[in-house]
Order: C-alpha cells, then structure tokens, then sequence
C-alpha cells in the first residue's frame, strides 16, 4: 500500500477501517493535520491508543469539532500534554462531559488560557475533582464566569489554594451555598483581600466558623463592613487576634453587638487603637469585662473620655488591668467619674502615669478613699496639681504610703490646706523630700503638733530657711529628734528665739553640729544651763570663737568635763576671764594641752592657782612663753614641779624672775636641764640661795651655767660652790669669773680647778688670787700656767709657790720669771729646780736668785749650770754660796769665774772647795 503520507485526504478518507486499524505508529506520525482531519467518525475511533499517544500537537490541531465527540475514551486519556494543547477551540468546545471526566490533572493544566475559555458548562461539569486539581491560578481565571459558576462543590475543593487565586471577586461573589461550602480553610486562607471584596451579605452566613477562621489577615480587609456586619456571633466568634487586628475601622463599627461580644479574649488582643476608637458607644457598652482586660495597652488609648465615663460601667472600668490604666492619657481620664473610679482598687489608682492622672477632675479626686488613697505614688504626687493636693480628703491624707508622700514637691506641699497638714503622721512627715519641706509655710510647722515635729529628719531641718526654723514653737522644739537636731545649721541657731534656744535640752544640744553650734549667740552661751554645758562636745567646743566662751559663766565652765576643756583652742581659750580661770578644778588644769597653755594672757596665768599650775601636765609646760614665765607668782613658781620644769623651753625659761628662781623647790631646781641652766641671765642667777647652790645643784648644772651669766654669783655663792663644782668649771666660765669672784673661790675648790680654766685666767684675775690660792695650786695646775702668766705674778705670789710646784712649772714658765721674782725666791723653791728649768735660764735670771735659792739648787741642778750661767753670779751670789753648792760646781765653771768674782770667797768657803777644784781657781 502506497505510504499514508502520500495519500490524499480524499484517499484516507476512503480507506477501509481496517486499513486504519491497520496503521502503525510510524504512520501515524507520518500524517499531516489535514490528513487527521480528514478522517471520518467511523475511522477515527478505530486507531489504536499507541497511535494516538505519537500524535502531535501540530496534528492535534486538525481535528475537528466534528471529529473529536468521536474519539473514544480511552483514546482521549493518552493523548500527550504536550500534543493536547494543538486542539483547537473548536475542538476543546466541542469535548464531551465523558471525555472531559477522562482528562487527567495533567492533561488539563496543559491545557492554554486561549482553549479553555471554549470549554461548555457541559464538558466543565464532567471534569473530576482530580482533574480540576491541574488548574493553574491562571487557568481559573480563563475560565468564563458561566463555567466558574458550573464549578461543583467536589470541583472547587480539587482546586489547588494557588489555583483558587484566580477566582475573580465577582464569581466568587456568584457562588452558591454549595460552592462555598466546597471551599476548604486552605484554600479560603489563600484568598486575596480583591478577591473578597465583593462577597455579599447573603454569603456571609454561610461561611463556615472553620472558614472564617481561616481568611488570610492581610486579606480580611477587603471584606466589605456589610459582610462584616452579617457575621453572626459564632463567625465573629472564630475571628483570631489577627484577623482582628487586620479589620479596618469601618469594618469594626459594622459588628454588631451581639455578635461583638462574641469576640475571644485573645482575639481583643488584636485590636489597635484605632480600631477601639471606631467602637460605637453601644459596642463599647456590650464588651464584657473579660474582652476589656484582654485589650492591649495600646488599644485602650482609643477609648474616649465619653467611654470611660458613660460609655462604660464601672464594673468594665473596675475590669482594666494596671498596665491598661497606665496608658490612659490625662484627656481620657478627665471624663472619669467619681462613681467609675470608685470601683478602682488601690493598685489600679497606683497604676495610672503621671503623665494621665493630671487629667483627673479634682471632684474625683476628692471622692478617692482611704484605700485608694494608699494607691498613689510618688510620681504621681510630684506632677499632681494644687487643686488636685487640696481636693484630697483630709481623712484619707493619712493614707498616702511613705514612699508616695517622698513625691510631694514644693508646689504639692505648698497646695496642702492647714488640715490635711494636720493629719499627716509623723512617719509621713519624715518622708517629705528636701523640696517638699520647702513647701511648707513658717505659720505651718507653727501649726505642726510635736509629734509631728518629732518626725522631722536632720536632712529636712538642713534644707529650712530660718523662718521656718522659727516657726517651729518653741515648746515643740524639744521633740526634735537626736538625728533632727544634727541638721540645725549655724544660720538656723542663729536665728532660734531665746525661748527656742532655752528649749533645747542638753541631750539636744550635745548632737547639734559643729557648724550649728556657731550659731548660738552669747546670750544663748550665757543661757545654757550647767547640765546643758555639760551636754557640750569637744568638738563642739573647738568650734566656738573667743566671744562665746567669754560669754560662759564661771559656773558653766567649772561644771566642764577633763575631755570638753581639751576641746578648748587656743583660739577661744582667750576668752576665758579670770574668775573661768580660777575656777577650774585642778583635774580641768591637768587636761590644758601646751597650745592652750601658750594662749592664755600672763594675766591669766598669773590668776591660776597654785594647785591648778600644779596639775597642768608635763606636755602642757611646753606651751609656756617667757611672758608668761614672767608673768609666774613666787607661789606659783614655788608650785612647779620636777616634771613640768624640765619642759619649759629654753626661751621660757629666761621669763623666770631671781624670786622665782629662789622660790623653787630643791628637787624641782635639780632638774633644769643643763638647756635650761646655759639660758639664765646673771639677773636669774642672782636669784640662787647659797643653800641651793651648794646642796642642790650638779656639776653638770653648774657645768651648763653661760659664761656671762656667772657674773649674777655673788662671792658668798662662790663660796658655796663645792669642789666637784668648781673642778666641773670650764675655762670659758672662769675666765668669766670677776676679781672679786675669783679671789672668793676657796682653796679647795680652787684646788679643784682644772688645768684648762688655770691656764685660761687672766693676768687681772691672777693678780686677785691670794698667795693662800697659790700655794694651793696642784703640781698640774702650776705646770699648766703659761709664761705670761707666771710673768705677771707678785713676788708673793711667787713666793707662796710650793716647791714641787715650782718644779711642775714648765722651761718656758720659768725662763718668764723676772730677775724680780727670782731674787725672792726661797730655799725650798730653789731645791725643786729642774735641771731643765736651770738650763732654760738666762744668765741675768741666774745673777738675780737669792742666795737661799741657790744654796737649795739640788746637784743635778748645780751640774746643770753651764758655765755662762756661772760666770754670771754676782760676788753677793757667790760670797753667799754653801758648802754644798761650792761642793757641787764643776772645776769648769769655777775656771771661768773672774778674779773679781773668785776674791768674794771666803776663807771658809774655799775650805769647801776640792784640790781639784782650788786649782782650777789657779789657788
């Protein structure tokens, strides 16, 4: 057979059945869409579902409408996606409801949005739910209005939720009871708020609950206020927070009542402000009181003041939680009754901003009881008005808790009438901030009963002008507290009536404040009462100035404890008069430190007794002044004891008078330190007993005494020096020593001198020494007299020098002695020569010894003599000389004398002489 594809249309339309029958794949694939068009109703059904699985989209597109009732079912179900969508709209018109049941889902969502706008009502109604799931949004909205309305309830529901997006508003507005039944939550959730906005009353009751829960939130807006208002209380029931929240205003006013109150607690939760704003005054009267607690913060701010007040009852008010109160603003409560707030709880009165409750109306205010009265809080108070303060009862005053009365400024305070200030308790009135109190009047705290005044703090007395001070009476002034009585300012004391000051009790007067107590006056320092002086405190004390002690009397200061006269400066101390001074107990005195001590006029000091100046304490004897030294009693001076003496300065010590300094007692003088003694004045002294000389005074004392002052000693003190004294002289002090002084010292003591203060006397104070002092002199003391010195002595003087003293004496002493004093010396001097001493001397000095001296020159001295010296004896010296001498001179020398010299000798005194030594004299 000749291949299809070359066949004529003519040709195929004239083939047997059995030759279609009879055609492969191949060829069917071969033909051209006017050759399947060409095919008749007799061979068309007869071509296997294999062929028509190959057919083509291309060739799909010739068949006709006449053709295509013809194909069998089983044809029409393996007809390829991809070929189905050549049909033409002839053709897809042209489908029977039974081939149209056969359609799968994915044939049909192949199906383009030009074919399906040709499909009958007919061929719609025989779609499957199964099938209908293959529509695309797209395709829906191809769909003709008329083939949307011949949906069924089993159609819709096969719709997919993206497929019912294509829904137009007004065929969904067209749909039936039994259409919309069909749709499920899912598929309602995906509706848009366009496709919603046209469904009409009469739907909306028959809308499922499950259904209106489930329409999308975005969407619900576009639900017309009608529909809304058709919603029965179980759809409006089903409404979620949401949804809720998505509803516009007009929609919200549409609900009716009824159906209002069905609304859940939670689904309350989702309205806004705007929305509560939109409530009729009905709706806002039907809200129970469940669905008003359930109402945001937010939300409530869209009530009105007429809501508040008319609208809503008072249990509905009595309903709002604490967190719904405190948004309420100042204008939504100014429309609150006394009779809706007075189902307010205390908690809830405390719940309202600051910001809100300046709105309330001073009659509602003044309705609040005592239990809502204890509601208010400090930032309450602080922002309420005057009127508002005023407008609270005086009998629920009281009530205002502690921490709420800390809120009460200036202003609030100020507002208080007398009364309600009347009722505040003690505890109330200590809680009043530092601005509060300022509020308050003087003519107030008058008005403050003592009870009241006791419960003001040290922080709020502080803060008081001294007018408010003095308003407080002064028979309440006792009823300030201990810690009250710390915040008294000096200004405030200051200003404290006399009757206000004399109301202080001494416990009272012991904790004002350094500072405060500045402010006494003298007079209020005159008034104090000896229990109210005790009262005062060191510290205290330390702060008055010199004008309020003087105003003391003598018996306040007496009834001064040990630790309150420390308190004294020397600052105020000088206000102290001389009866305060006399007056003081010897235990007060003892208290006085040197600082005050150094304070006190010499008048002062020369007023305290005895026994006081007795008492005052070793330390305190430092404080003293040479004035005031001066300034000393003999009987006070007498009174100085062994500790305080040795603390008076060096500078103080020179105020004591020569009486003064007789006046001390033996074991006091004893302890002058050796400072002490060096710093006395020869006037001072002069003061010395020769008992206290003698029998008080140590060596080291005496050793201390200044040079210059020594001339004060009289000679009967000289005398009275003992030997460990004057050997403890230094030669500074005894070359100090007068004439008359020096000649005084006795023999002993002179003795005891030592070597530096021999060598330091002056030729006028050796010329005043007797020759009994001479021949006192140690072997260590003459040996320590220099050359000037033994030069200036008289030639009694040298003539009461003992022999071994003479001897000590140095060369250099000895060759100082004049031709004078040789020629007076005696024998024994002479034999306590030095061969040393000899040869020092001068030819002149040895012509000028006396013959006894020279008879007693020892051997060694004669043997000393050189020959110079020899030939230098006068015929005198030598017409005098002894057997011994003669015996002693060597030949040499005699060799030497003169005829002169040798024609002196007498005829006895050359018997002496030895052959050796007459032949050296040429005899």
């Amino acid at each position: 057979m000749t291949a299809i594809s070359n066949m004529t249309t003519t040709q195929i339309a004239a083939l047997e059945t059995a030759a279609i029958a009879a055609l492969t794949t191949a060829d069917v694939a071969s033909m051209s869409s006017a050759q399947l068009g060409a095919l008749t109703s007799d061979q068309l059904p007869v071509l296997g579902t294999a062929n028509l699985r190959v057919l083509t989209s291309t060739q799909l597109a010739g068949l006709t409408a006449t053709q295509v009732p013809t194909l069998l079912d089983t044809q029409v179900v393996v007809l390829t996606t991809a070929g189905i969508k050549g049909l033409s709209a002839a053709a897809i018109g042209a489908l029977t409801s039974d081939q149209a049941a056969v359609l799968s889902s994915s044939q049909i969502a192949a199906l383009t949005t030009t074919q399906l706008p040709n499909l009958t009502t007919t061929t719609l109604a025989g779609l499957t739910a199964t099938g209908v799931g293959g529509l695309s949004s797209a395709q829906i909205t191809a769909l003709s209005s008329a083939a949307a309305a011949a949906l069924t309830a089993e159609q819709i529901a096969g719709l997919t939720t993206s497929a019912v997006k294509g829904l137009e508003s007004s065929e969904l507005a067209a749909f039936t009871s039994a259409q919309l039944a069909g749709f499920t939550t899912a598929q309602i959730a995906a509706l848009g708020s366009t496709q919603l906005d046209d469904l009409t009353t009469t739907q909306a009751p028959l809308l499922s609950t499950a259904q209106v829960a489930a329409l999308n939130a975005t969407a619900i807006a576009g639900l017309s206020s009608g529909f809304i208002g058709a919603l029965d209380g179980a759809r409006i029931g089903a409404l979620s927070s949401k949804q809720v929240a998505a509803l516009t205003s007009t929609q919200i006013d549409d609900i009716t009542t009824t159906a209002l109150t069905s609304l859940t607690t939670t689904a309350v939760k989702g309205l806004g402000s705007a929305q509560v704003s939109a409530l009729t005054n009905a709706q806002v009267g039907q809200l129970s009181t469940a669905q008003i607690a359930n109402l945001s913060a937010t939300a409530v701010k869209g009530l009105s003041s007429a809501d508040l007040n008319t609208n809503m009852s008072s249990t509905q008010v009595a309903a709002m939680t604490t967190a719904q109160l405190a948004a309420l603003s100042s204008a939504q409560l100014a429309g609150v009754s006394t009779a809706t707030v007075a189902g307010l709880t205390s908690t809830q009165i405390g719940a309202l901003s600051a910001t809100g409750i300046v709105g309330v109306t001073t009659a509602t205010v003044g309705a609040l009881t005592s239990a809502q009265v204890k509601g208010l809080t400090d930032k309450q108070l602080a922002v309420m008005t005057t009127g508002q303060i005023a407008a609270i009862g005086t009998a629920a005053i009281d009530d205002l808790s502690t921490a709420a009365i800390k809120g009460l400024g200036s202003v609030q305070v100020g507002a208080m009438t007398t009364t309600q200030l009347g009722q505040l308790t003690s505890t109330q009135i200590g809680q009043l901030s530092t601005a509060g109190i300022k509020g308050l009047a003087a003519a107030d705290l008058t008005a403050l009963s003592s009870t009241q005044i006791g419960g003001l703090t040290s922080t709020q007395i502080a803060t008081m002008t001294t007018a408010q001070v003095g308003g407080i009476e002064s028979a309440d002034i006792a009823s300030l507290t201990t810690a009250a009585v710390k915040g008294l300012t000096s200004a405030q004391i200051a200003a404290l009536s006399d009757a206000q000051a004399a109301a202080l009790t001494s416990l009272q007067i012991g904790l004002l404040s350094t500072a405060a107590v500045k402010g006494l006056s003298t007079a209020d320092m005159a008034a104090l009462t000896t229990a109210e002086a005790q009262a005062l405190t060191s510290a205290q004390i330390g702060v008055l100035s010199s004008a309020q002690v003087r105003a003391m009397t003598t018996a306040q200061i007496a009834a001064l404890g040990t630790a309150q006269i420390k308190g004294f400066t020397a600052g105020n101390i000088v206000g102290f008069e001389t009866a305060d001074i006399v007056a003081l107990t010897t235990a007060q005195a003892a208290a006085l430190s040197s600082a005050q001590v150094a304070a006190l006029s010499t008048a002062l000091v020369a007023a305290m007794e005895t026994a006081d100046l007795a008492k005052l304490s070793a330390a305190a004897f430092k404080g003293f002044t040479a004035a005031q030294v001066t300034a000393l009693t003999t009987a006070q001076a007498a009174a100085i004891g062994t500790d305080q003496i040795a603390q008076i300065t060096t500078a103080a010590i020179k105020g004591l008078e020569s009486a003064d300094i007789a006046a001390l007692s033996n074991a006091t003088l004893a302890k002058l330190t050796t400072a002490q003694m060096g710093a006395l004045s020869s006037a001072q002294l002069a003061g010395l007993t020769t008992a206290q000389i003698n029998g008080v005074l140590t060596t080291a004392q005496v050793k201390a005494l200044g040079a210059a002052a020594l001339a004060g000693l009289g000679t009967d003190d000289i005398v009275a020096l003992t030997t460990d004294h004057a050997a403890a002289l230094t030669s500074a002090q005894v070359a100090a020593l007068s004439t008359g002084q020096i000649a005084a010292l006795e023999l002993a003591d002179f003795a005891k001198l030592a070597t530096a203060a021999i060598k330091g006397l002056s030729s006028t104070q050796l010329a005043a020494l007797s020759t009994s002092q001479i021949d006192a002199l140690t072997t260590d003391q003459a040996k320590a007299l220099t050359a000037t010195q033994v030069a200036t002595l008289s030639t009694a003087q040298i003539g009461a020098l003992e022999s071994q003293d003479f001897g000590a004496l140095t060369s250099a002493a000895v060759k100082a002695l004049t031709t004078v004093q040789l020629a007076a010396l005696t024998s024994e001097q002479g034999a306590g020569f030095t061969t040393a001493q000899i040869a020092s001397l001068t030819s002149a000095q040895i012509g000028a010894m006396s013959v006894a001296a020279l008879n007693e020159l020892t051997a060694g001295a004669v043997a000393a003599l050189d020959t110079k010296q020899v030939t230098a004896l006068t015929t005198a010296q030598l017409s005098g000389l002894d057997a011994g001498m003669l015996g002693a001179m060597e030949t040499a020398d005699l060799a030497a004398l003169t005829s002169t010299q040798t024609a002196a000798f007498s005829t006895t005194q050359l018997g002496y002489l030895s052959d050796e030594q007459r032949s050296a004299l040429l005899l």
